[in-house]
């Protein structure tokens, strides 16, 4: 294979030549003078952005009985959870796996001197949140819109962007917005501890490559806690909390997880505000007679069970057309996969629509274009069933694995009950009987917002601060009442 000694490994060419046969991951590392586990990395990412894990996993599991690496144990759990089916036993390895690779790779032992804290369980508390990618529109719909709607007689709020500038909104809606770039892990450890935060969050997860855990395993803060990002434990002994719905995470999923549970009450993961400049449109069906069903969720979670759940229902419902909105949506590649699948059930391309992603505004937009969203699985839709909430359309789903639950959590949330499902013949089921029968989808439209507006906790950063307000209490109460005994315990046996 042509490549430049130390050169950028051209991905697509490189899998192209292990799927002709012509090349091994072992003569693509010669060629570029790479590691082998570096090029593996990299491939396996790229079948997972384009919703193929099924061909990731048994590179993963190669180069990983070779040698341990936590990037490829978190590539490996990351194409893992975006398969469809039960995989709660490889999945609660993987995860048991990457904790102890974890705990060795963190710089030094927990040096915060606790004897300073006031462990008072009613005073105002001193909130943080660490973050790597807090300029990106998430974070704008609803971080910022939470902070607003704090109480900040009660609470303090310091935001530390990491690595980049962050989002400017928070300057506002926060007590301190802290930029931190270029800074070593202590230097970073060292700011967060002199804010004196009480409760540190960590916004990224530890399936992102890009985890502080240097910093959460020095102990930054005296409490500190999993949110926001995908509920997957950290395992460090130094995070003693994970804060989420008991809607999303179940009790059945405790024993995958190192910290304690800290239930957000009112049944919504975090809160999400959007705007009324975006209209709500009639539902296309209304004036046609196709129904068109759509998925506005990232390539990466749609698999080729999905794509064949899918393209059940439209065999089953000619009158039915299919809208995927994502990026690269329109490669070859992809399109030959889709092909592939909807060739099986004698679907044709006339009935599939793929357009790539845009600007938010203009992606809210095209909403306008879809009767019905259908979930993906496992992997479920995040905050794109929001947007289409506010735009009048349900999400159909059903529960899943306790990562994914969310689609689930927000259907309940929003008052669409009855677009959960009990597994995936009644998903398709129900998709059929509603594109035949979509007097639901018509009704709730139009009134969607409103009600959701009314009602809501995760639409409502009001109601939702509230909530979260309330956990971090509990929380710090816990970890408070857990002090008082240990110090107790400590003088008695001195």
């Amino acid at each position: 294979m042509s490549g430049e000694t130390g050169a950028k490994l051209d991905v697509a060419a490189a899998i192209a030549a292990l799927e002709r046969g012509d090349e091994t991951i072992s003569s693509i590392a010669r060629a570029y003078a790479w590691p082998e586990a570096d090029v593996v990395r990299d491939i396996a990412s790229h079948y997972w952005w384009w919703g193929e894990s099924d061909r990731a996993l048994p590179l993963l599991e190669e180069e990983l009985g070779r040698a341990s690496s936590v990037v490829l144990q978190m590539a490996y759990l990351r194409c893992l959870i975006s398969l469809a089916g039960e995989h709660r036993a490889a999945v609660k390895n993987a995860v048991t796996d990457l904790h102890a690779l974890l705990r060795r790779r963190f710089s030094g032992p927990a040096t915060l001197d606790l004897s300073a804290v006031d462990p008072r369980s009613d005073r105002k508390l001193r909130l943080g949140f660490l973050c790597t990618y807090s300029n990106l529109k998430p974070v704008e719909l609803s971080l910022v819109p939470m902070f607003r709607a704090l109480d900040r007689s009660r609470f303090h709020t310091s935001f530390f962007s990491l690595d980049q500038a962050g989002n400017p909104l928070l300057d506002q809606v926060c007590d301190e917005h802290v930029v931190l770039r270029g800074c070593s892990a202590q230097a970073v450890c060292d700011t967060i501890r002199g804010r004196k935060i009480d409760l540190l969050f960590d916004l990224n997860g530890i399936l992102r490559e890009d985890f502080p855990i240097e910093v959460f395993g020095m102990r930054a803060a005296p409490v500190q806690a999993g949110w926001w990002n995908t509920p997957i434990s950290s395992g460090l002994d130094t995070v003693q909390y994970f804060f989420t719905d008991r809607r999303t995470l179940g009790p059945e999923a405790d024993d995958l997880f190192t910290e304690t549970i800290v239930e957000i009450p009112g049944g919504a993961p975090l809160c999400y505000e959007l705007s009324d400049r975006h209209q709500v449109a009639p539902p296309p069906c209304l004036h046609s007679d196709s129904f068109v069903f759509g998925s506005f969720t990232a390539l990466f979670k749609i698999n080729d069970v999905v794509l064949d759940g899918w393209a059940q229902i439209l065999a089953r419902a000619p009158h039915t057309r299919l809208f995927i909105k994502a990026m690269n949506s329109t490669s070859a590649r992809f399109r030959a996969r889709l092909a592939r699948v909807m060739a099986k059930h004698r679907i044709g391309w006339e009935r599939i629509f793929c357009e790539e992603d845009h600007p938010f505004d203009e992606m809210m937009n095209r909403y306008a274009a879809v009767d019905l969203c259908l979930n993906t699985y496992n992997y479920g839709t995040g905050t794109t069933a929001l947007n289409a909430v506010w735009q009048g359309i349900p999400t159909l789903t059903f529960r899943g694995r306790y990562y994914a639950n969310g689609t689930a959590a927000m259907m309940v949330d929003c008052g669409l009950d009855d677009f959960v499902v009990r597994d995936r013949d009644a998903y398709i089921e129900q998709a059929i009987r509603l594109s035949c029968y979509p007097k639901r989808l018509l009704d709730v439209r139009p009134l969607l917002r409103d009600h959701v507006r009314a009602y809501s906790n995760g639409l409502s950063a009001p109601r939702f601060a509230r909530n979260f307000e309330q956990a971090c209490t509990n929380a710090w109460a816990d970890w408070c009442t857990k002090q008082r005994s240990s110090e107790l315990v400590r003088r008695h046996a001195g």
